[in-house]
């Protein structure tokens, strides 16, 4: 499709005057399928789902900035077709300028408002929430699965994929390159993995990424565990009992004077997976602190090639928290598994998300007293 260059004909609204009826039609064949957040190379991918070419005049975006910046399409998109729109930037790259069909200069978006995409003035599907405006794709690129590719006028995380915002591998195709199930299953070890350094070769207080396999030596709480690593000659690598806290998990207290709701069940649940598992790896934080301020290293640790952060989440035992990391598995960073896998649990209600704690006692505020904390 020939490429346009939109530098003026924005339309700009205050919120008391314009917002787009919220028609809850979801049956047009215009769906967005993609939208990437970079400072200088942000994109939104729309997609003709439909076996028939579309008017794109008949179309136009709204998002809510500071005011309502209305953008209208133009040109026709033919059936199971991909529409990409970029902004414009002195350092847009040149193969997202080439991959684009329409370059505006007003595609002003943070990651945190919403974006409607309009048909005839009535809503057909949105980006985020007008009212409750949070960041869920700030700094990160997200793309629809290829199952909830429909029209809707109400925006759910769960359905969107993210990744970082440098990655252009589904742009222009309206897909993933990684399905539901495979993120529902969390990220594997790769060769790749395997053959890093545990510590970075540059810099000795980052993580390299690499696995080390260990034992436990004591069993602590639901995020914690003091493992013993075996003498690898790696240099700086470490060395005998040592105290691993879980990446970007965060479960409930069971500290002797702070016993949190469940608390107990995730340090059950986290114990259980290890002296059920045959074989126990940590790996390094790729390109992370390798210790955190408590002097604990920090890691993530595989049970049987299994994720035990992952499965913290995923299960309801834990939200996501502390940053990222930047190892990743099928182009998708273990850490943003592990968000995916927390919209699941609370998509599902799952312990700390809806369900009660069997080892509470509610009525008192406190763990049931025939229950070992």
């Amino acid at each position: 499709m020939k490429k346009n260059l939109l530098l003026a004909g924005i339309v700009f609204l205050s919120f008391g005057l314009v917002s787009c009826d919220k028609d809850k039609t979801l049956n047009d064949p215009l769906v967005i399928s993609e939208f990437i957040e970079n400072d200088s190379n942000s994109a939104l991918e729309l997609y003709n789902r439909f076996d028939e070419e579309i008017d794109l005049s008949d179309y136009s975006l709204k998002i809510y900035f500071r005011s309502v910046i209305t953008i209208p399409l133009e040109g026709k998109l033919e059936a199971k077709n991909t529409y990409v729109i970029v902004q414009e930037s002195e350092f847009l790259s040149d193969e997202l300028r080439n991959r684009s069909d329409f370059i505006v200069n007003q595609l002003i978006f943070s990651g945190r408002n919403a974006i409607e995409l309009c048909h005839d003035g009535k809503t057909i599907d949105i980006l985020g929430d007008k009212e409750n405006i949070y960041s869920y794709c700030e700094d990160k690129g997200i793309v629809r699965k290829t199952n909830y590719l429909r029209s809707t006028t109400k925006f759910d995380e769960y359905e969107w994929i993210r990744y970082p915002n440098t990655t252009l591998d589904n742009l222009n195709s309206a897909t993933n390159n990684i399905t539901e199930e495979e993120l529902l299953a969390g990220p594997q070890l790769t060769d790749e993995d395997l053959e890093r350094p545990f510590v970075s070769l540059q810099n000795s207080s980052l993580g390299g990424g690499g696995v080390i396999t260990v034992t436990v030596s004591s069993y602590g709480d639901g995020d914690t565990t003091n493992f013993y690593f075996p003498d690898t000659g790696e240099v700086n690598a470490p060395v005998g009992t040592t105290r691993v806290r879980y990446q970007n998990v965060d479960t409930r207290e069971t500290m002797a004077d702070l016993t949190q709701e469940w608390g107990v069940p995730a340090k059950n649940f986290t114990n259980s997976e290890l002296q059920n598992a045959d074989v126990i790896q940590v790996q390094s934080v790729l390109n992370g602190s390798l210790y955190e301020t408590f002097d604990r290293l920090l890691g993530w640790v595989w049970v049987d090639g299994e994720l035990l952060n992952f499965k913290l989440v995923k299960e309801g035992y834990s939200q996501v928290q502390f940053g990222e990391s930047q190892a990743m598995y099928k182009g998708v960073l273990y850490t943003d598994f592990l968000y995916h896998a927390e919209l699941y649990a609370k998509r599902n209600g799952l312990k700390i998300h809806g369900e009660e704690d069997p080892t509470w006692d509610y009525e008192h505020n406190r763990p049931k007293e025939d229950d070992n904390v």
